[in-house]
């Protein structure tokens, strides 16, 4: 039996971001894959990107049979990715064959036929073929397509190839299982979803069967971008990890950026902590995570603000008006700034694309901005919700210390964290900024409302945005009520 290193050296890439991780690492070398799906989900590119992959990437020869396709038409495709197999072809590295079922099966893979030529002039180690669904027009008697398709697999598996075969389905139904898929070693469907909300049909991918491995199960979002295509798997499936702390966690307080809110933590946040800043919209909880990111970087440590909200260009506007250091938030700076995708975008792929930047930066400062942003978002609420928590888990895991911001509804009146109590629960820290009305204006007050293994100060302190950013005054006068928004006169005059 191979030991755990064995079987891990015995994995290939497939070269589609993302889908490694489902299949629990890569294809087992000399295993035979279906691709299976409707009509334009994806799998001949799925195919194609695993061919190039090896060859550019693993140094693997590739075969590709195509039973719809003339060869030109799959270049021509491929360059819409960046991939150049006439080029593979000429350094003999890939042969592409245009053919057709019963061509394929009568001659190119008897004895000495077309197939072992190839085998011979190129050495191949990885092969797809597409489609195995036009193997019905071979034969209509279901016993010799089945043995068609087994001996496929067996002299692909008895020259150590490992290979795609796509096969298209007429509908998405999971519970329709067809043969194909007991002779393969994996399976990979390939399917839509229409979004009610939207009306936008979404990509998704799924391993339903993977021998001797284990995969991540459920449904998990594909897109097909200029690159071919990317996999991103679903937060809750626990597969975001996260890069293993840069540094042993230490026990000194970091500093927020605001000295009256250090005061009021007892020192300040602790190194691996995650801090709820919630508040309603205008309240300064971009602002506060600005401060916090640049305070880091005059102490020469990296910083992450995920914008789901601001440009680039918003984010320097205000950084420069707030008199903090521009040159943190230029390209190469102390402050790397992710941007987040559209609100149609579905949650789960902003949140695998915000682990990637986490696993590149591996920032020791973090600030994302704001997560009631995705809760927004279109999609299933319970779901949604479960890849809050799966986000939120991913950042801790990180060991940076993280500043969620959160914005409430209205202006004033009581307020909820985004995700309730679960996600109030997962956080070390929670700080509200609120307006409130005093004499006829609207002023600014700031609380701790909780503050893990910390004695932190219960005052509600008013506070002012100026130059650096937010700083906090003394607590209010003669008024009681302040997080009602409604505040009332007390019976004691004067400060605290």
């Amino acid at each position: 039996m191979a030991t755990m290193d064995n079987a891990a050296t015995d994995l290939l890439a497939t070269g589609v971001p993302g889908l490694d991780d489902i299949l629990g690492g890569g294809l087992r070398r000399g295993a035979c894959a279906l691709l299976e799906g409707v009509p334009g989900a994806g799998k001949t590119t799925l195919g194609t990107q695993f061919i190039h992959h090896g060859i550019t990437a693993c140094d693997e020869p590739g075969l590709i049979f195509s039973f719809e396709e003339f060869p030109h038409e799959i270049f021509r495709d491929a360059r819409a990715f960046g991939w150049d197999l006439d080029a593979l072809e000429r350094q003999d590295k890939l042969r592409v064959v245009g053919t057709s079922p019963d061509v394929f099966s009568r001659e190119t893979m008897q004895p000495g036929g077309l197939f072992d030529q190839l085998m011979e002039e190129i050495l191949p180690r990885r092969v797809l073929v597409d489609s195995i669904s036009l193997m019905a027009h071979v034969t209509r008697d279901p016993q010799e397509l089945r043995e068609l398709v087994y001996g496929l697999r067996n002299c692909f598996r008895r020259l150590g190839l490992t290979a795609m075969m796509t096969k298209e389905v007429a509908s998405a139904d999971p519970e329709v299982i067809p043969f194909e898929e007991y002779v393969a070693d994996a399976v990979i469907r390939l399917s839509y979803r229409l979004i009610p909300e939207s009306g936008d049909r979404l990509r998704e991918v799924e391993v339903t069967k993977s021998r001797t491995q284990a995969h991540v199960s459920g449904r998990h979002l594909l897109e097909i971008g200029p690159n071919g295509l990317t996999v991103y798997p679903a937060p809750r499936a626990g597969v975001l990890g996260a890069p293993a702390p840069h540094a042993p966690l230490g026990t000194e307080p970091v500093t927020s950026g605001c000295r009256g809110l250090d005061h009021m933590l007892r020192g300040g946040l602790l190194p691996g902590s995650l801090t709820i800043v919630a508040g309603s919209t205008g309240v300064g909880k971009t602002v506060l995570g600005l401060q916090f990111l640049h305070a880091g970087a005059r102490q020469g440590q990296r910083g992450l603000l995920i914008s789901l909200e601001q440009t680039a260009d918003d984010l320097r506007r205000a950084t420069a008006s707030l008199g903090l250091p521009l040159e943190h938030l230029q390209p190469g700076g102390a402050i790397s700034v992710f941007q987040g995708g559209s609100m149609q975008e579905p949650v789960g792929m902003t949140i695998a694309r915000i682990a990637r930047a986490v696993k590149e930066v591996r920032p020791q400062r973090l600030v994302l901005d704001a997560i009631s942003t995705l809760d927004r978002r279109p999609g299933d609420r319970l779901q949604v919700r479960a890849d809050l928590v799966a986000l939120l888990d991913m950042l801790r895991a990180s060991g940076a210390t993280c500043l969620v911001c959160d914005e409430t509804p209205g202006i004033i009146g009581g307020f909820a964290v985004t995700g309730g109590a679960l996600v109030s629960a997962m956080a070390d820290n929670i700080v509200a900024m609120r307006y409130v009305e005093l004499a006829s204006a609207m002023r600014r007050a700031l609380s701790v409302l909780k503050a893990r293994c910390v004695d932190h100060d219960k005052e509600i302190r008013e506070y002012v945005i100026g130059q650096g950013g937010v700083e906090l005054k003394d607590k209010f006068r003669v008024a009681t009520g302040l997080l009602t928004g409604a505040p009332v006169r007390a019976d004691v005059d004067g400060y605290f």
